[in-house]
């Protein structure tokens, strides 16, 4: 008999200096070759959490694709490690 063992991390802001290096660590943790090309769904995130998450985005890589719709992000694409590899982050109240 085998059995899996899932490792789950948790990020809580008070293991960290403030939000922003918080987040810049969570997005880091998923900026993985298994992970590539998979779709981080975020709700409410073509408004303003949306901005914040680019500004952070924007920090980590230079390789970002934005598409948007009348000033709504749809999808937001980052390319890490040499291009090799990437993630795309999604408004899921727009899927709706």
């Amino acid at each position: 008999m085998t059995v899996k063992i899932k490792l789950i991390i948790s990020f809580y802001l008070s293991d960290y200096e403030n939000s922003h290096d918080m987040l810049i660590n969570a997005i880091k943790s998923i900026m993985q070759r298994k992970y590539n090309t998979y779709k981080v769904y975020l709700h409410n995130f073509s408004n303003f959490d949306g901005i914040l998450l680019l500004d952070i985005l924007n920090q980590i890589t230079d390789k970002i694709e934005i598409k948007n719709n009348e000033g709504r992000f749809i999808d937001i694409k980052i390319n890490f490690n040499n291009d090799k590899y990437s993630l795309h982050f999604r408004d899921s109240l727009l899927m709706l």
